[in-house]
């Protein structure tokens, strides 16, 4: 049997939106005059893990029997061992 989890969908949503203008200020603050942004990427590294979980979240999300708001997540990466892509991932 599948187990259901309820998602505060709405707190995802607004969640996303502040990371993203977190990251969107801190490139806006790293634009030089020639147009080129120049930050270590330890200066983003958190808002980028946040989005990755948040988009993540969003993309798995799902209707039962409802194909207008399926887990997309699966369909984009069906393979076992398939994910997003890590930002930084040299460590890794």
């Amino acid at each position: 049997m599948k187990r259901q989890i309820t998602v505060n969908f709405n707190n995802i949503r607004k969640q996303a939106l502040h990371r993203y203008d977190g990251l969107v200020e801190k490139l806006n603050d790293s634009v030089d005059e020639d147009g080129k942004i120049s930050i270590y990427t330890e200066e983003i590294q958190e808002e980028m893990d946040d989005l990755r979980m948040l988009i993540g979240t969003m993309a798995c999300c799902s209707y039962e029997n409802d194909d207008e708001f399926k887990d997309v997540f699966s369909e984009v990466y069906p393979n076992d061992g398939d994910c997003m892509k890590l930002f930084n991932d040299k460590d890794e």
